[in-house]
């Protein structure tokens, strides 16, 4: 019915690290000192500890640039490591990015949970 198949397709949409089970560590360091650059890394888990990292997207944007993604899995932990750099402003400025990352879920269903990190200094 076009219920089940509703429900099944909106099974598939990204959610939020919270809805998700997923628990995201952010850490943003400039790495110089206008503000323009900065390394991020994301430690992504999930509650059952069966997490593995199939591919990240970061939304896309005309602000900054998104560079030398590298990527890491160990013990049921994904790590993305990043550099961004600012076209005009100084990161803070710009106070968030979106990314989406897609995972296997402990039945091995690609999953996607949208990622929000803070560029704002702490």
């Amino acid at each position: 019915t076009a219920n089940s198949r509703f429900r099944y397709w909106q099974g598939l949409l990204p959610l939020n690290s919270e809805d998700a089970g997923v628990v995201v560590n952010a850490s943003v360091k400039n790495t110089d000192n206008t503000g323009r650059r900065a390394g991020v890394t994301l430690d992504l888990s999930s509650d059952n500890g069966k997490l593995r990292l199939v591919d990240w997207y970061p939304a896309p944007t005309a602000e900054f640039a998104v560079k030398n993604i590298k990527r890491s899995a160990a013990a049921g932990r994904s790590t993305i490591i990043c550099l961004l750099q600012s076209f005009k402003a100084p990161l803070e400025e710009l106070k968030s990015f979106e990314s989406l990352a897609v995972y296997e879920d402990a039945d091995g269903r690609q999953r996607g949970v949208i990622v929000k990190t803070s560029l704002m200094g702490k």
